[in-house]
């Protein structure tokens, strides 16, 4: 077994602040200034030597040996009220990041107007409304399992956009509902998955848009179903590289890249929490003519609380339906040919977006104190042959290692022990 990672600094400063939970929320005493935040200190352990589970985007996962930076996380939220109807609202995250450190960054930065009690305005750094749990994607406190469904949740990984957003609150037969129209764009940092090399590329999603509906009923049922569309595009070209390339091969590449094509993302969830009884479902579908994969992915997870304890289970798919793109170098794989080492990173790209693979999960949550929740949880993870699944190799890209897990079916235990707490 390899050695324990040494603590990342979230880790330190999150065991740092276990003490001051009863101390949460600080609020000022005219009630304007609001300071709160929410953290986990996670360990995960995988029984895969050859390559790393991790979360999308990330060049950091778990193998066989203890890590602390698949879940660990710190986040500190400042709320101030400038104005009865205006309020600003600053959030700063650390968690671990394509670049392969816990850098924090602010994730929220905006201002709400409050029209009138059923209208609010926002401008500013937001969360993308992408998914049931978006606002809370991050405050893993919130949610029954030690981590949102990477298998529907992975395939988005923009988590935050400039712009703004308008919701509509009314009842409809007495029941609360809610409507939100949002836009503007976004820049997310992003590693190659398994079988491409470990280059961090940046996505930009530009002429942002979504719409988003919800309803909350009293019986513990809640329903959401949004959409989202943008227009893509991947900054990973390596100009120097190409120095010298022919023309037409240039243009291929220009092509199979592509430059502000259309994606689509939609889905529709529903949860259900009241007495013993906690579930949750989700079903999306990622659309598009990029080099992105036309992706579609749902989960299922149910708990039933037995006092302080609540024993679950789940099951998540997610599977690549259209891959976009065909290799315009095809025809030179494996040939002694100049176009052969393109045509071999053409191919190790494509490979590491076909991230087809199915999820069982069985877990426990305890609620052990005030604000603060233990979590241990098995992912078993079976990924078809001719798939990555949301594994990458973590020693230099392509290897004959990681070549054989791409092209075998592959199951996969992972463990993990997450704490969860808000402050």
């Amino acid at each position: 077994m390899k050695s324990l990672s040494p603590p990342p600094l979230p880790l330190i400063a999150c065991c740092a602040l276990l003490p001051l939970m009863a101390h949460a929320q600080f609020e000022s005493a005219d009630g304007r200034l609001k300071l709160s935040g929410f953290g986990t200190l996670g360990v995960a352990i995988s029984d895969e030597e050859k390559v790393a589970y991790s979360q999308p985007g990330r060049l950091d996962g778990v193998r066989d040996g203890l890590n602390l930076k698949l879940d660990t996380k710190l986040a500190a939220q400042g709320r101030y009220k400038l104005t009865d109807t205006v309020t600003a609202t600053v959030q700063l995250l650390s968690k671990h990041r394509p670049q392969k450190d816990f850098k924090p960054e602010v994730e929220w930065a905006f201002l709400r107007w409050d029209a009138s009690p059923s209208l609010s305005l926002r401008a500013g750094r937001l969360v993308s409304q992408t998914f049931m749990l978006s606002d809370a994607r991050d405050v893993h406190y919130t949610q029954l399992t030690a981590r949102p469904p990477m298998d529907v949740y992975g395939q988005v990984p923009v988590n935050r956009f400039e712009g703004g957003d308008l919701t509509y609150r009314f009842e409809l037969a007495d029941t609360a509902m809610q409507a939100s129209l949002w836009g503007g764009q976004s820049k997310s940092k992003y590693a190659a998955l398994i079988l491409a090399d470990q280059e961090v590329v940046t996505y930009e999603l530009r002429h942002l848009v979504g719409l988003n509906l919800s309803v909350a009923m009293d019986n513990g049922l809640s329903l959401r179903a949004g959409t989202a569309s943008a227009r893509i595009t991947i900054r990973d070209h390596d100009e120097p590289r190409l120095s010298g390339t022919p023309a037409s091969v240039l243009s291929a590449l220009a092509d199979f890249y592509g430059d502000g094509d259309k994606v689509r993302f939609s889905g529709i969830g529903a949860s259900y929490d009241r007495d013993q009884w906690l579930v949750s479902a989700e079903y999306t579908v990622r659309q598009g003519n990029s080099r992105i994969p036309d992706t579609k992915g749902w989960y299922l997870t149910t708990g039933y609380r037995l006092g302080a304890f609540t024993p679950y289970i789940g099951v998540s798919s997610v599977q690549v339906t259209d891959s976009n793109r065909i290799n315009a170098f095809q025809a030179a794989l494996g040939q002694p040919v100049p176009l052969a080492p393109v045509a071999a990173e053409v191919q190790r790209f494509m490979d590491g977006l076909h991230v087809t693979e199915r999820t069982t999960l069985l877990g426990v949550r305890w609620d052990a104190a005030s604000q603060v929740a233990l979590k241990l949880q098995l992912n078993h993870i079976r990924k078809p042959a001719q798939s990555s699944g949301w594994f990458y190799a973590p020693d230099g890209g392509f290897s004959s290692a990681s070549a054989d897990f791409y092209g075998r079916e592959q199951r996969v235990n992972l463990l993990s022990l997450t704490l969860d707490f808000v402050y």
